[in-house]
């Protein structure tokens, strides 16, 4: 939903939002994006990655931190699929949301694969990240099971120009990162 560069449909509610360019200096580049903001501040929500957000902590933003917080009691969320060169200030009174129907499937014939972790690997041909992953696998028929797929169409859309203000946080990026 705030993935502006992802190619994904629906679009997020920050494309087409020209980002304001931090500088480096975290208050001065907050007040800007505030400036730039001309939706309900008092509706408003940040949110941004979590190594965004812990960047942002410190002296200057003492109440924000990985799992949200606030600036200037601001609400802040975070997700990590927030790009973490982007900080979105978004007033949800301006966005605009649609669910269609919903979509259930069941089946008793699959192998399902167990892991104990995410790994968030891809497996598109090509890509860096496929390799092998340890897991066990678990026959539906042979245990018996059932799975159900469930899908439901969502559409999202910024409806009141000014409803999202984004910063591009990279001179932040620069300067410093997070603990890991």
């Amino acid at each position: 939903m705030a993935d502006c560069c992802g190619g994904d449909s629906p679009a997020s509610v920050t494309d087409g939002v020209g980002p304001v360019t931090a500088t480096g200096d975290k208050p001065a580049d907050i007040a800007e994006l505030v400036d730039a903001f001309a939706g309900d501040l008092t509706r408003a929500y940040m949110v941004g990655n979590p190594k965004t957000i812990t960047m942002m902590a410190g002296q200057d933003f003492p109440y924000c931190g990985a799992r949200g917080g606030e600036v200037a009691t601001i609400p802040v969320l975070t997700s990590r699929s927030v790009p973490a060169d982007i900080l979105a200030l978004v007033d949800p009174t301006g966005i605009a949301m649609a669910g269609g129907g919903v979509s259930v499937r069941v089946s008793r014939e699959g192998t399902l694969e167990m892991l104990d972790e995410v790994t968030q690997q891809s497996m598109e041909p090509g890509s860096p990240d496929v390799g092998p992953t340890p897991s066990s696998v678990v026959s539906l028929w042979q245990t018996h099971s059932v799975e159900f797929l469930t899908e439901i169409s969502v559409n999202w859309s910024s409806v009141r120009p000014g409803s999202v203000a984004v910063l591009d946080t990279t001179a932040w990026l620069a300067v410093n990162s997070p603990p890991e």
